[in-house]
């Protein structure tokens, strides 16, 4: 999926290519299940990417992870409740 604003992604999203030349934009990761896996890239330079996962889950342990670089690729696994790099 191509990406240029804020999103929630559905079970369909395997990889996304986030474009953030025109605003900020805020993904939102499904719930954690059945050990999905997603990866995100963010392609431009210029503004931020804020992952956040679903109500009471966490990214590596934290409420949300923050990508300022161009190129940022993540490759996230869900296991019990948490967003795992891989």
């Amino acid at each position: 999926a191509n990406v240029t604003s804020d999103l929630t992604l559905g079970y369909l999203d395997d990889i996304v290519l986030v474009d953030t030349t025109s605003a900020d934009i805020e993904l939102t990761l499904p719930p954690t299940r059945n050990l999905r896996e997603v990866t995100i890239v963010k392609s431009v330079w210029a503004n931020l990417l804020t992952l956040t996962p679903a109500a009471g889950e966490t990214i590596m342990g934290e409420p949300n992870a923050i990508i300022t670089d161009k190129g940022t690729a993540l490759h996230l696994k869900g296991i019990d409740g948490d967003w795992i790099a891989i």
